[in-house]
């Protein structure tokens, strides 16, 4: 594929989603003008539920459910309003900018699927082809698990998140008092799980696997205790070298 620069890319996928956008916005505006489910509604059947409308992704007129559909066209329209935020943008999603600028959709599939499904979830979508199947909220924000994540993300960084997915359903007719009595706190119930601090053995290295140095057969071993073990080994050789510690305690 012929490499093309971020904006171009970018207007390239936001040409796309608007298709699945513009199909969505009548449906969106009539069903969640109020902040109340109706009762015996869940939040995803008023966003439309399990009413089968065409894809209008699809190039072979595959059927999508209408609360799945309006609920993707709110995460693709929110993934573009991070993408143009610079409190957001390079520090946390440096993989997946540096994919769509040079043509390579496939993170962003990827990202739009899981927060889709982790929404369809969330609202109430028992359909299993739309459960959510990624990494733990805790894996998934931990940069030294999830290399597609940039950094540790503080709270501020997560209430600017939660503001971006709120411009982004402003975008496609989501009212204000659905996203903030429902849609939002959907997004807070993860807070702790996502908001995380770097640990000093993260510091050190953290979990990712390198090869063993003092291994003969290949055996792999956390950056982390690697670095740790290296730290104990020579303070062990300098204490063997100590004559006010060697001979009295070793």
């Amino acid at each position: 594929m012929k490499k093309r620069n971020f904006k171009s890319a970018m207007a390239l996928v936001a040409i796309v989603a608007a298709v699945s956008l513009s199909s969505m916005m009548t449906s969106c505006k009539k069903t969640s003008s109020s902040s109340t489910a109706p009762v015996g509604k869940t939040l995803y059947d008023t966003l439309g539920g399990t009413t089968l409308v065409k894809d209008p992704a699809s190039t072979t007129g595959a059927m999508i459910e209408q609360g799945y559909l309006n609920l993707r066209s709110v995460v693709d329209s929110a993934i573009f309003v991070i993408a143009v935020d610079n409190k957001l943008n390079k520090k946390f999603f440096s993989v997946l900018l540096g994919e769509v600028g040079s043509g390579n959709l496939s993170g962003f599939t990827e990202l739009s699927t899981n927060l889709t499904n982790f929404f369809a979830t969330a609202t109430g979508s028992t359909n299993p082809n739309y459960a959510y199947k990624g990494l733990s909220m805790s894996v998934a924000h931990n940069p030294y698990l999830n290399k597609r994540m940039g950094a540790f993300a503080d709270a501020v960084s997560f209430n600017q998140f939660v503001v971006d997915v709120a411009a982004g359903a402003a975008k496609n007719g989501v009212s204000a008092d659905l996203v903030n009595n429902h849609i939002a706190p959907i997004i807070f119930s993860v807070e702790g799980q996502v908001v995380q601090k770097a640990t000093l053995y993260d510091t050190l290295g953290g979990p990712t696997m390198v090869k063993d140095p003092t291994s003969t057969s290949g055996a792999m071993v956390e950056q982390g205790y690697l670095n740790l073990r290296s730290v104990v080994d020579s303070a062990i050789f300098v204490i063997a070298a100590d004559p006010k510690l060697n001979s009295k305690f070793f």
